[in-house]
């Protein structure tokens, strides 16, 4: 019982560092050491009474331990062990400084040719917006039934691929789109997206309240400024000009609440703005 005892204590204290399945595994091969008190010394057991020579302990790896704090020493052996094994595993062969494959360039070019209209859509709420759901729902939603393929990627985002860009284009001149009563964010697919890109939906946003002696193409275009990225406005197009309200797309930080209604300073005259 009181070998037991130790032996228990030796694997807490194992465990204090991590090192609890390695040390088990390891100290279950042979017959119970004593602590450092007692120098390494074997202790008589059924095992090492019936094979005397089963164990015999090694000066280098029993009496040596690392001081790890005051309170604490962890033997010499785990440590060694550990080292070792990280070696080995340091060792092995990725194949990463082999020579390169190089793939025909013929079927690279129709790769690039079948995905170059494409664009990749996100969820702003995973939790509601299953994505096999979306997969499967949003081209008919769009009107272009079997003519895209979609599939699902890493990191909760789906990528549709078009026959043309003129289908892709007319999608995205569309949008913002929804699925299962919220937004989802749709970004034409380029190999340097960033995660900002997929926080930000264009929105078609009305603008009432301009002062009409202010009511000019640069005011409006630094009144969308203010409220995020501004892209454009369709105020003066076609030579219809609506003095009601005036239209500007912005790209919209889907983590910023919507705000409704803001107060503008024009020179002396303050007027609150309605979106």
């Amino acid at each position: 019982m009181r070998e037991e005892r130790r032996y228990d204590e030796r694997l807490h204290l194992f465990d204090s560092y991590g090192c609890l399945s390695l040390a088990e595994s390891f100290l279950r091969q042979f017959p119970a050491v004593t602590s450092g008190m007692n120098n390494g010394r074997t202790v008589v057991d059924p095992i090492t009474a019936s094979q005397p020579n089963l164990f015999i302990p090694c000066a280098c790896l029993c009496s040596r331990w690392v001081d790890q704090s005051e309170s604490t020493q962890i033997p010499l052996f785990i440590l060694t062990m550990a080292d070792n094994l990280q070696r080995q595993l340091q060792d092995i062969a990725l194949g990463i400084q082999e020579e390169a494959i190089n793939l025909p360039i013929k079927i690279c070019d129709e790769a690039l040719q079948e995905t170059q209209f494409s664009f990749i859509a996100k969820p702003v709420n995973p939790r509601k917006q299953n994505l096999r759901a979306m997969l499967s729902a949003l081209p008919r939603l769009w009107g272009v039934g079997e003519e895209v393929v979609g599939r699902i990627l890493e990191n909760q985002k789906i990528q549709f691929l078009f026959q043309s860009e003129e289908s892709m284009s007319s999608i995205l001149r569309r949008g913002p789109w929804s699925f299962n009563d919220w937004m989802c964010v749709i970004q034409r697919w380029t190999a340097l997206h960033t995660v900002v890109e997929f926080k930000r939906i264009p929105f078609w946003i009305q603008i009432r309240g301009i002062p009409l002696r202010f009511l000019t193409l640069k005011m409006i275009i630094s009144i969308g400024e203010r409220m995020g990225l501004f892209l454009e406005t369709d105020f003066g197009r076609d030579g219809v000009v609506l003095t009601d309200y005036v239209r500007v797309i912005i790209l919209w930080n889907i983590e910023d609440p919507l705000r409704f209604q803001r107060i503008f300073q024009f020179r002396e005259e303050t007027c609150v703005l309605k979106f």
